[in-house]
């Protein structure tokens, strides 16, 4: 019989299986009662008893999963006689599927690195893992840590995404290759810690006031929301001392001058917990 088996998962084994049955003396027995079995899926379809030369042979169609599989041979009465067992190794098909393992929807910090990686898997149309499969992946800001990944033993694509410098959703869209499989990954910029002010004058709405706008970004530029802005004035009169900034990252306050003050007045503005 065939010493070495094997075929794509789920497809016919190109030759058939042949068995020749003797007896201890090596004669060939024919018309003897023979019975094939799978015990891993798919199919085998074979001779219920041996030609006149004491063959028989069998078609083997393999089950869906990729490893090694059986079939059984049972030869006249199988209370005397033991089956034989047939091994064949089952390979993946082609690949055919990207899915989505672990990473999607991650956030993080702008211009730095997701916490973990985005996590793919190649398989063949039966679900069986696909190693040397190429997937193509392009970020719409940012940087990958490349643009064609290949696929491990297990199926496995790992894309490590260094997020760009916007506060802003972002988007990596993934591509098997030579197939129509996408996938569009996402993940949230967050804006920085603070690491500028600039503090703007503006004419007040009536005499004698003055309007301050604060700008507060993060290193890239991003609008810091939400920041504790204290500002203080050697002179006249501010109508808070401490306001948080809003959507865009501006904190207003008014200034309303002193008529009895003739001198310089200084007015400062910084980040409340930081240096600026």
């Amino acid at each position: 019989f065939n010493a070495e088996l094997g075929g794509e998962v789920g497809r016919e084994i190109g030759e058939p299986i042949r068995v020749r049955v003797t007896d201890t003396l090596g004669v060939a027995l024919a018309h003897v009662r023979t019975a094939w079995a799978t015990t891993d899926g798919g199919s085998v379809s074979g001779g219920a008893r041996t030609d006149s030369a004491g063959w028989t042979e069998a078609r083997w169609t393999l089950g869906p999963r990729a490893g090694m599989q059986r079939t059984t041979l049972s030869v006249g009465n199988p209370r005397f006689i033991s089956a034989t067992t047939f091994r064949a190794t089952a390979t993946p098909g082609a690949a055919r599927r990207l899915r989505l393992v672990a990473g999607d929807a991650q956030r993080a910090t702008v211009g730095s690195a997701l916490p973990k990686p985005i996590s793919l898997r190649v398989t063949d149309s039966l679900g069986n893992a696909v190693s040397g499969a190429s997937v193509r992946a392009m970020s719409s800001a940012g940087a990958l840590s490349d643009s064609i990944f290949s696929s491990g033993a297990d199926g496995s694509v790992h894309m490590k995404w260094t997020l760009g410098e916007r506060a802003t959703a972002q988007r990596v869209d993934a591509q098997l290759v030579g197939t129509e499989e996408r996938l569009a990954l996402t993940a949230t910029a967050r804006v920085g810690a603070p690491a500028a002010i600039e503090l703007v004058v503006q004419r007040g709405s009536s005499r004698g006031t003055t309007r301050l706008v604060a700008r507060v970004q993060d290193a890239h530029g991003n609008a810091v929301v939400g920041g504790a802005v204290a500002v203080a004035a050697s002179g006249g009169k501010l109508n808070v001392m401490r306001v948080r900034t809003d959507s865009a990252g501006r904190a207003q306050v008014t200034w309303i001058s002193s008529a009895a003050s003739r001198t310089a007045v200084r007015i400062t503005a910084t980040v409340v917990g930081t240096k600026l």
